[in-house]
C-alpha cells in the first residue's frame, strides 16, 4: 500500500472512531463499569468539572472519555480522575483501598459514593489531593538529599518510612485524622474543609508543607500498620491512633504553625 492510501486510511480510521465516540464527547463519563453511569453520576460529575473551571492551574476531566483527541492530548496540569479518588479516599480515613483498590473506588457504587456525592466540591478536592502532593513532596527532598548529602538521623528514619509501600498514603491519612488538633476547632464534617480562595494545586501544597514537615517526625508510629503492606484497616487504625497522639502533645510548641495554615482554611 502507498503513503498516500495508508494515511488515507488512517484517516478513516479516525473519523470512524470519532463518529463512534461523538455521542460520549461531550458527556463526563467514568473509568468503570456501568453500573454506576448513572444520571445523578453524571450530573455530579459534570458540576465537579465545572467548578474546576473557576481554580487556576488545573483541569480535570472526572474521568471522560472523548473523541480521537482526548486520546492523545493530555493537559500539562491535568489532575487525573484515579489520583483525585485516590485523595479524597485517603483523606476520608481508607488509605488501604486508596492504596490497593484504587479502580474499585470508581467500580464499586458502595464506595464510590461514599467520596463523591453532592458533598464533594472541586475545592475540597484540591484540599485532599495537596495534602497528598505536599506529602509526595516530602519524601522526594528526602530522597533527593540522600544523593547527595548527609542525612540527619531523622531524616534517615523518615526517609526509612518512605520506603516503604503505601507510606505516603498512611501519613496523609493520619495528618488528616489530626486536623481537629491542627485546626484547635471540632470539624463536623471534613468534607467542608477548603481553602479559602480560588487556589492552584501548586499554591495549596505549599499551604501543608509546614505541617507535613512536623508530622514526620512521627512517622515510626506509623510503621507498624506497614509491616506486612499497607492492607489491614484495624492496623493501620491503632498506628493512626498512636500518631494523633503524638501530634496533640507536641500541639503547643507548634502552635504558630498550626495557627499560620488555620489562617488559610475555610471551616
Amino acid at each position: 500500500m502507498c503513503r498516500g492510501a495508508k494515511e488515507q486510511e488512517r484517516k478513516k480510521k479516525e473519523e470512524a472512531y470519532g463518529q463512534k465516540q461523538e455521542k460520549f464527547s461531550s458527556a463526563p463519563l467514568l473509568p468503570c463499569s456501568p453500573a454506576i453511569l448513572t444520571l445523578p453520576t453524571l450530573q455530579l460529575n459534570l458540576g465537579l468539572r465545572n467548578e474546576f473551571k473557576e481554580i487556576p492551574s488545573v483541569t480535570y476531566l472526572g474521568g471522560r472519555r472523548g473523541g480521537y483527541e482526548d486520546r492523545i492530548k493530555r493537559p500539562a496540569n491535568l489532575l487525573p480522575s484515579d489520583t483525585a479518588g485516590q485523595a479524597i479516599a485517603t483523606f476520608h480515613g481508607d488509605p488501604v483501598i486508596a492504596y490497593n483498590e484504587k479502580s474499585q473506588i470508581w467500580i464499586s457504587d458502595s464506595i464510590y459514593s461514599k467520596y463523591f456525592s453532592n458533598r464533594t466540591s472541586a475545592k475540597h478536592i484540591i484540599f485532599a489531593y495537596s495534602l497528598l502532593r505536599a506529602v509526595e513532596e516530602r519524601k522526594k527532598q528526602l530522597l533527593e538529599a540522600s544523593n547527595t548529602s548527609q542525612l540527619t538521623d531523622r531524616q534517615t528514619k523518615t526517609l526509612s518510612f518512605f520506603r516503604n509501600r503505601g507510606a505516603t498514603f498512611l501519613l496523609t491519612s493520619a495528618i488528616s485524622a489530626s486536623l481537629e488538633i491542627i485546626l484547635g476547632k471540632a470539624i463536623p464534617d471534613k468534607f467542608i474543609l477548603v481553602f479559602e480562595g480560588e487556589r492552584s494545586p501548586q499554591e495549596a501544597t505549599t499551604f501543608w508543607t509546614p505541617i507535613v514537615s512536623v508530622a514526620s517526625a512521627f512517622v515510626e508510629k506509623l510503621t507498624p500498620a506497614l509491616e506486612r503492606g499497607l492492607n489491614n484497616t484495624e492496623r493501620v487504625k491503632s498506628a493512626i491512633s498512636d500518631f494523633t497522639s503524638f501530634m496533640e502533645a507536641t500541639q503547643e510548641p507548634n502552635e504558630l504553625i498550626y495557627s499560620e495554615f488555620s489562617k488559610k482554611v475555610k471551616l
